[in-house]
């Protein structure tokens, strides 16, 4: 059996492979140093949970375009997030089929330790950057913006066709 790693072995072309990976397990580990703090706050769902701590209830729609996530995403976790007694839904009096997420307190006490951890989290992040060498929050927001702008399939489209012209 051959042991070495057979997505990096394929080069950029698999970039957001890797890239999920590498985000799968930060968001473990982080939630693994969540829970040793004692928050009840999911990984995945800290980013609701800040968003809503900071900014007050809204609208599944309104979270996931906030945190430009998909809206099964934030269905997924707000349920989670309900279920650990950390927010609540409710229908809006204004349009019953959308639902409002807010926090209990016991999110609003969690979200404040959140932002306590988060600041550890920042300085452990920038040690792995120093240690990299690289910028990586710069770097990827150049990417980021580089790929709305023009997305890779563009980019092939837009080579296919210089190579096929005379």
């Amino acid at each position: 059996m051959d042991d070495r790693d057979f997505i990096e072995q394929m080069g950029a072309a698999f970039l957001a492979h890797r890239f999920k990976r590498a985000s799968e397990a930060l968001v473990d580990d982080i939630g693994a140093l969540l829970r040793q703090r004692g928050l009840a706050i999911p990984g995945r769902g800290a980013s609701t949970v800040l968003l809503l701590h900071r900014e007050g209830p809204m609208g599944i729609t309104e979270i996931a375009q906030r945190l430009r996530l998909s809206h099964p995403l934030i269905v997924r976790m707000t349920g989670q997030l309900v279920e650990a007694g950390l927010a609540t839904t409710s229908s809006d009096p204004r349009d019953m089929r959308r639902s409002i997420v807010a926090l209990t307190s016991s999110g609003h006490a969690q979200a404040a330790s959140l932002e306590a951890c988060n600041d550890d989290i920042e300085r452990a992040m920038s040690e792995v950057f120093d240690e990299i060498d690289l910028d990586m929050l710069t770097g990827l927001t150049k990417l980021e913006s580089a790929l709305l702008a023009r997305p890779i399939s563009q980019r092939v489209l837009d080579e296919s066709r210089t190579e096929t012209m005379p």
